[in-house]
């Protein structure tokens, strides 16, 4: 089973866990990781209370939870910590309980600012990927609590600050690697898994300029062997370039603007999903700390990208603070986002809603921390 027909993109805080279930978890301002989720056949659907996974301290206040699905009896939960480390949970259907806390990487790994993007290609285990103290790309392998040792696939400088990085494996023996660099680049590097070892090509250009400083990346592979790439550029709009990654060495396309300029604020994240394989849906936030989207589909407005909407009013959130979207079937979307007080609200996009109604009210799942 290739588990990224859900691409895994960053920061993926947030799972479909079956067509009938969302799970999300995130580190709140005690550094403990919280989780929450909903069940169509529990409670009429509705979203369960919320709960520490990890203890108060074990996650640096600040910053990202990834998630990794070996399958629908194993999930993975990484967040850095206070020293630089990955900290990880596991948890397993059939006992029905969380493994113990483990750490799959040193002290000393993260640099503070990083992400860490989770992906499995297999169900036999789960690559790890984050930046480093000096701006290196590393990665790392596991399954349960026994990991390689730290490998880094581009070097010293090459990551600029922030959270910019994001990988997409659209086959089990491959990987593309996506980060935002220095001089408003945004770069990749590919890793084959064919040969058991991974072998990783040098770095490439995906745009060689005109990415923001701190800019996002999100990376997914919408349909089998192609890949999509977006980004922020230094004009506020969102950019993006693909590819189809059928081995034939094509490079990227040349960059496009998939919004207006000044439309995703200085900071924000951004995510991308694709419920369909000629669809993708792109939300970020935007200049009024509105939770906002974009969509494309190959068979409406002439396969060109829309306007963007608004999902939230103005101060939902602000730009920095997580926001995870899963797509647990084709024809139904969850948004997840964190406020400034540290609580947790949510909408979805149903293709049943009634007439008029394009996202739900949102609706708090945790209060504020």
């Amino acid at each position: 089973m290739l588990l990224s027909d859900v691409p895994p993109i960053s920061p993926n805080n947030m799972v479909a866990w079956t067509p009938r279930s969302v799970l999300v978890y995130w580190v709140d301002k005690r550094g403990a990781v919280r989780g929450c989720g909903y069940m169509l056949d529990r409670l009429g659907g509705q979203w369960e209370p919320s709960f520490d996974v990890a203890a108060p301290g074990s996650a640096r206040v600040g910053s990202r939870v990834a998630l990794g699905m070996r399958s629908l009896l194993r999930l993975a939960i990484f967040w850095p910590t206070d020293a630089g480390a990955i900290g990880s949970l596991d948890w397993d259907q059939t006992a029905f309980k969380w493994g113990a806390p483990h750490t799959a990487a040193p002290a000393g790994s993260v640099r503070s600012d990083s992400s860490i993007v989770a992906l499995s290609r297999t169900e036999d285990s789960i690559n790890l990927f984050w930046i480093g103290p000096k701006g290196e790309i590393f990665t790392c392998q596991g399954a349960d609590a026994t990991w390689s040792a730290p490998q880094s696939i581009a070097g010293p400088g090459t990551a600029a600050p922030g959270f910019g990085l994001s990988c997409v494996a659209p086959t089990a023996t491959r990987v593309h690697a996506f980060w935002t660099g220095g001089d408003g680049r945004i770069s990749g590097a590919t890793g084959e898994f064919s040969s058991g070892q991974a072998r990783w090509t040098a770095s490439f250009d995906v745009a060689p300029s005109g990415a923001r400083a701190q800019s996002p990346v999100a990376a997914l592979a919408t349909r089998p062997g192609r890949i999509d790439i977006f980004w922020a550029g230094a004009d506020g709009a969102v950019w993006s370039s693909g590819w189809d990654d059928d081995g034939s060495g094509k490079a990227p396309s040349a960059p496009q603007a998939v919004t207006p300029a000044n439309t995703i604020a200085p900071g924000s994240v951004l995510n991308a999903s694709a419920r369909l394989p000629m669809h993708i849906d792109i939300f970020f936030v935007g200049n009024s700390g509105e939770v906002a989207g974009n969509w494309w589909d190959a068979a409406a407005n002439g396969g060109r990208w829309n306007a963007p909407f608004t999902v939230t009013s103005a101060g939902a959130t602000q730009a920095g603070l997580p926001l995870g979207v899963a797509a647990r079937s084709a024809d139904h979307v969850d948004l997840v986002w964190s406020a400034a007080d540290g609580s947790v609200s949510t909408t979805y996009w149903d293709k049943a809603n009634p007439a008029g109604v394009i996202w739900v009210p949102p609706k708090v799942i945790a209060p504020a921390a």
